[in-house]
């Protein structure tokens, strides 16, 4: 078990500046190990540099005097790369930067109870914060990149906490700048990777007052050296070497990662520091160091790969540089054409008297009298034999600038021309969405890149960020830095989309979200998606703070059932009231009917008491006959019968008047009974 190794390594990583404790001797022998280095790395990628630096200048339009038999001649650049690059820079910075928000959280696990979305979205916000606003000139680097990245083919974040200026740095680095073996596959397996950078005689002694750098004299260095000529005065910044590289410091036959930085032109080195954390020592069962793991502080965002796999990889000022280079050829000779056929030099005979030494040289409108007939004249001219701009040359031009904007996938439709009239939007977004597979690409390999950074800016957050800052920014008393960031239950990813490269793209995929409302999904949140696409700023105000709103098409849907369910209910409240009134008539009926029955079996009573009546009368009338007869014989027999006794007249009169008085009883009833508004279904009885 090497404890003394480990104890030596973790001595080391508390230091600021490791050189402080070294030998002069293996000092030295430091310094020559990093510019040993540098120049094999630099020497790798000589043709590289060459190519590289012909095709910045066709980027930048750079104008050259060029003369021909001592004449001026045409220097024109036609932009085939820089209006690429434009294109390219102009759709990816609004995808990388969205408003306010450069960074989103992606819960991992479940989350039902929301802690881990809350917990995420608490460090986006901050960090996203901190990107735009702490950290000032990361938006200008993310600019410059983009731009940057289709011209060469590859750019580079520096992620790093600055102990001078108290904060966290990512600046980016020119490939030019960043030397690295060009046969290195990666970042983190090349074996050096050499930043070249340059500071200014403040900037130097900053670092020695703060203790990063040795103290020593800055006239030491000497002065400094441009790059163009050897003059140079006292604000020319010096050229310092950081190179991150594997050195055996301690002599137990393995390389441990450090930063080294070596003054190019004395070879002086001012400053060495561990490049590794406590926790990247991986130990064996016997303790002895198996591996230390690196930490890197590069990110490299590569537009294409090679296809030799260098390291650098390429872009459409690769891809382009010889045919922007012809088109630059051609174009200048039919400059140079025309402009030598407007000349119109050519021969004058002896014929025409100027005198000796004398030249004409005509303003416009300017007539000059000389001693010679215009026939002469004629005849002693000679214009030089010229051509006018070929039009195979104008052709062959366009045909180059054509194959340029194919290569770089630039149409018309997406330079923002109207494909025509008549065509279809569906075939106008399908030519944008093909136009645009080329970017798609390239976007995913940016959307990786940044990922690479914002791990590594979260890490510098776990270990120099202050809680007090945090909950400041936050303005959460649930926010701890200490534990939100440390957190392993969620990940930050760039808030860029890579399948999605324009904004209608994103508009679309959106809105198709929206008809999947009221059917289990998360509603509101879909909503929020949809306004995002439309870069509507300050969503969360647009959300009440209470219960979530009701969904205006659930609210319609619920008001059209209740309109038909209230129809339905009418209808058959209609029914009913028909119902019952067809019943209330049945019942009408039914009583007419019974009531006529009724009064058909009165009258047949009614014809049955005068029937018995009249049999009564008759019975008794023939009883009161028996009777007088019996009375008669009687007196016949007892002698009263010689002078017969008259029958009293009231006693007849009587009998008829019992009579009439039943007819009278009867036509009392039948009054009676017509009073209640009913009639008889019998004759009248006059008539029986």
């Amino acid at each position: 078990m090497d404890i003394t190794a480990v104890a030596q390594l973790e001595a080391q990583h508390s230091m600021l500046n490791i050189a402080d404790e070294l030998e002069q001797t293996e000092i030295d022998a430091v310094a020559s190990a990093v510019i040993e280095g540098y120049k094999i790395d630099r020497d790798s990628r000589v043709a590289w540099v060459e190519t590289h630096s012909e095709i910045m200048e066709i980027a930048k339009l750079v104008i050259k005097k060029k003369t021909y038999a001592g004449e001026n001649v045409a220097s024109v650049k036609y932009p085939v790369i820089t209006n690429s690059a434009i294109q390219f820079a102009a759709r990816a910075y609004p995808e990388i930067i969205k408003g306010t928000e450069v960074v989103k959280p992606k819960v991992v696990g479940e989350d039902p109870e929301g802690i881990k979305a809350k917990r995420g979205k608490r460090v986006c916000e901050h960090m996203s914060y901190q990107l735009l606003n702490e950290m000032q000139d990361w938006e200008d680097g993310v600019d410059q990149l983009l731009f940057t990245l289709p011209v060469v083919g590859c750019a580079f974040k520096k992620t790093y906490y600055s102990g001078v200026e108290s904060q966290n740095i990512s600046e980016m680095v020119f490939p030019g700048d960043l030397v690295v073996n060009y046969n290195a596959v990666s970042l983190e397996k090349a074996s050096r990777v050499t930043h070249v950078i340059e500071l200014t005689h403040n900037e130097i002694v900053e670092r020695i007052r703060s203790g990063v750098y040795l103290d020593f004299d800055v006239d030491e260095l000497g002065p400094p050296v441009g790059e163009d000529d050897d003059t140079s005065d006292e604000d020319t910044p010096h050229k310092f070497l950081e190179q991150h590289r594997w050195y055996d410091l301690d002599d137990d036959g393995y390389q441990e990662p450090y930063i080294v930085t070596v003054h190019e032109a004395t070879q002086k080195l001012v400053r060495i520091s561990a490049r590794y954390e406590i926790s990247g020592i991986v130990q064996n069962d016997e303790g002895d160091i198996v591996r230390i793991i690196p930490i890197h502080y590069f990110t490299r965002f590569l537009f294409m790969p090679s296809p030799d796999g260098g390291f650098y990889g390429m872009g459409f000022g690769s891809l382009l540089h010889s045919i922007n280079s012809s088109a630059n050829t051609i174009l200048n000779q039919l400059i140079d054409s025309g402009t030598i056929s407007n000349r119109q030099s050519g021969f004058i005979g002896r014929g025409i008297r100027l005198g000796r030494g004398v030249s004409l040289k005509f303003k416009a409108g300017e007539w000059k009298p000389v001693q010679t007939t215009g026939d002469d004249l004629r005849k002693n001219i000679v214009p030089l034999p010229t051509h006018e701009p070929s039009t195979v040359l104008f052709q062959l031009l366009g045909l180059l600038i054509e194959a340029g904007k194919e290569l770089s996938g630039i149409t018309e439709v997406l330079s923002g021309k109207s494909p025509g009239s008549n065509v279809p939007a569906e075939t106008t977004l399908a030519l944008i969405e093909q136009g645009l597979q080329v970017y798609s690409a390239i976007h995913k390999r940016i959307h990786r890149s940044l990922y690479r950074e914002f791990q590594k800016i979260r890490r510098l957050n776990v270990l120099h960020l202050d809680d007090m800052d945090y909950m400041n920014v936050m303005d959460d008393p649930e926010a701890v830095a200490s534990m939100d960031y440390t957190a392993s239950d969620h990940d930050i990813i760039p808030v860029s989309d890579p399948n999605a490269t324009t904004n209608m793209q994103r508009i679309m995929k959106a809105k198709a979200l929206l008809d999947l409302r009221g059917q289990g999904l998360d509603d509101e949140a879909i909503n929020r998606r949809y306004l995002q696409a439309l870069q509507v700023e300050d969503i969360d105000e647009l959300f009440p703070k209470g219960e979530p709103p009701p969904d205006p098409l659930m609210e319609l849907e619920i008001q059209n059932k209740q309109a038909e369910t209230q129809k339905v209910v009418a209808e058959q409240g209609k029914v009913a009231a028909e119902t019952s009134l067809v019943e209330e008539k049945i019942r009408s009926e039914q009583v007419i009917q019974e009531t006529k029955m009724r009064g058909v079996d009165f009258d047949q009573q009614k014809l049955e008491i005068e029937r018995a009546q009249t049999v009564s009368d008759i019975k008794d009338k023939e009883k009161r006959s028996q009777i007088d007869s019996a009375k008669l014989i009687n007196d016949i027999r007892t002698g009263a019968a010689a002078k017969p006794t008259p029958r009293k007249k009231t006693t007849k009169t009587g009998g008829n008047d019992s009579k009439l008085e039943g007819k009278s009883a009867k036509s009392h009833n039948q009054g009676g009974y017509r009073e209640k508004g009913m009639s008889s279904n019998n004759k009248d009885q006059g008539n029986e």
